[in-house]
């Protein structure tokens, strides 16, 4: 039936009436119209959930990048931030020998 097939993900499916029209109730085919008109409904929000999970996966995919790039030059600032201190410990150590020698 056209129900069990959007129910297994053929969204298009529809529900299609031949020339036994003639023969069926009103109440029976506006069931059948709105039966199609779900469908159209349902295969729209389909498209439309997708369409915004592709946005939230580009969206985390370049969060994810920037926090690379972040980590990235954090580590580089630590890096140079070590070699500022090592440098200021060889400079203190250096001034500590001279002031040392001229009190000789």
């Amino acid at each position: 039936s056209t129900l069990e097939q959007i129910g297994e993900g053929n969204l298009d499916a529809r529900a299609e009436l031949g020339s036994e029209t003639e023969v069926l109730e009103d109440e029976l085919l506006n069931i059948v119209a709105e039966v199609n008109r779900t469908g159209d409904r349902f295969e729209s929000l389909v498209d439309e959930v997708e369409s915004h999970a592709t946005d939230v996966s580009n969206t985390i995919t370049t969060a994810n990048d920037a926090a690379s790039q972040i980590d990235s030059r954090v580590t580089e600032q630590r890096k140079a931030l070590e070699a500022v201190r090592d440098d200021l410990a060889s400079f203190s150590a250096a001034m500590e020998e001279v002031a040392a020698s001229s009190t000789e």
